[in-house]
């Protein structure tokens, strides 16, 4: 009997499997998932997510149950700051572009100066989006981010994506991964249209903004 799925291709068959829950056919998930295997930012971010469990380090992806819970047990958080050197309060600086925890690892040089060299916490020298590839920004501390005290603010600029639609068995799905700039998505669409021509598209746009909500439990009388 033939193994399934084929050992030299298991990603793009495993992720066929679980879009074809989501959709009609098994030629529209597997072209999905086809897509989504061949995408250069998709394989870049597998890299170095293997790259940070193959250091014993968290990859910081809340998809990731394991380094995720690490990064937000404060038992762990704590010790590895501690252990660092870092101080092992949570109000620590932010970074200006993505919100996580940045910290200084710079070391003295030749000159005996100390030269800052900011990281993420958890993530190191990661980029703020991998997506981005290249042209992401690094880390970079944004102080009174970490305690905001305006109710209601924005705490960082409003983040757009796009992302191809497909319309299939009478609802619109997404096909393949969003991205982080228009004419990327654009170009996507028409690959679409030219591999799936019956199949109807648009093109969605998704701007997610990050706001301080005001805790309507502070001040309670037990």
């Amino acid at each position: 009997m033939t193994d399934y799925p084929p050992a030299d291709d298991r990603l793009r068959h495993l992720l066929a499997q679980e879009i074809n829950t989501r959709v009609e056919t098994w030629k529209l998930a597997f072209a999905i998932a086809t897509d989504i295997v061949h995408s250069p930012d998709v394989r870049a971010e597998l890299d170095r997510i293997a790259a940070a469990h193959s250091a014993g380090q968290p990859c910081s992806d809340l998809n990731c149950p394991r380094c995720f819970e690490a990064q937000l047990t404060p038992g762990i958080r704590d010790a590895a700051r501690q252990a660092a050197g870092q101080p092992t309060a949570y109000e620590a600086l932010r970074c200006a572009h993505c919100g996580l925890e940045v910290e200084d690892k710079g070391d003295p040089s030749m000159d005996g100066n100390h030269h800052v060299r900011w990281v993420h916490v958890p993530g190191g020298y990661s980029i703020c989006f991998p997506q981005q590839s290249a042209s992401s920004p690094r880390a970079t501390p944004a102080a009174g981010l970490a305690a905001p005290t305006n109710h209601d603010t924005e705490v960082r600029p409003p983040r757009s994506t796009w992302r191809v639609e497909g319309y299939d068995a009478d609802r619109w799905l997404p096909l393949g991964m969003p991205e982080e700039d228009r004419e990327t998505a654009v170009a996507r669409r028409a690959s679409w249209e030219q591999r799936l021509p019956e199949t109807p598209t648009r093109l969605v746009r998704e701007t997610t903004t990050w706001t301080v909500e005001s805790d309507t439990t502070t001040g309670a009388q037990s």
